[in-house]
This record gives structure tokens, sequence and C-alpha cells, in this order.
């Protein structure tokens, strides 16, 4: 098997046991409880969604235009990329902790985040070697 193929088969599977952990967290929460998170966090979706968008097209502008070699934009994406996902993982642990939410749930969304940035971090080095 090539490195794309073991990148991808790793990154599919942090996603699915993450979508598992983060499941079956959100199931030890009672519906009011599930309600804060929607309130707390469907606003901000579109944000994170968003910045994300910008980011890509950046990435693929500078490989486009020839701004940057590719290596030095695919490293500059990775950087970003994964700031950025532990910005968000951190405002999201602040608000989780502010609004009372039980330490079980929180620490299954740390691990939930922790799985995902792993399989994200594994794809891009393999399919960078």
């Amino acid at each position: 098997m090539d490195n794309f193929t073991i990148a991808f088969i790793i990154f599919f599977i942090s996603i699915l046991g993450s979508s598992a952990i983060n499941a079956k967290a959100i199931s030890t929460l009672n519906q009011t409880q599930k309600a804060d998170l929607i309130d707390l966090f469907g606003k901000s979706r579109f944000f994170v969604l968003g910045v994300l968008g910008v980011i890509l097209v950046l990435f693929f502008c500078s490989i486009k235009f020839q701004l940057l070699t590719p290596m030095t934009a695919a490293s500059i994406y990775v950087f970003v990329l994964v700031g950025f996902f532990i910005v968000v993982s951190y405002l999201a642990y602040k608000k989780l902790k502010e609004h009372g939410f039980p330490d079980d749930y929180i620490k299954a969304y740390l691990l939930s985040t922790v799985l995902r940035l792993a399989g994200l971090s594994i794809f891009l080095l393999l399919v960078n070697i």
C-alpha cells in the first residue's frame, strides 16, 4: 500500500473513533444540556467553516499563482490548520467549563478532539512523505 492509502485509512479510523466517543458522551447528557450545546456552538459553526474555507482558499491560491513553493505552502497550511483546531478546541473547552457541563463529557470531548487532530496530523505527515 502507498502512503496516501495508509494515511487515508488512519484518518478515517480516527474520525470514526472520534465520532463514537462523541456520540457516547452526548448520550450521557440530559435534554437541557443537549439543547445548551446547540445554543453554545450553533452560531460558531458557520464562523469555523468560514475560517476553514478562507484557509483552504489561501492555500490553493498560493499554489495556483505560485506565490510560494508547494512545500512551503503545505507546511504553512498544516501549521495554520493545526493551530486553528487547537484554538477552536480550547475555546470550546472554556465554553463547556463556563456553562457547567459534566467533567466526564468535557474529557470525552477533549479525547475526541485529540483523536481527530492526531488522525489529521498523521494523514498530513504521511501524504507529504
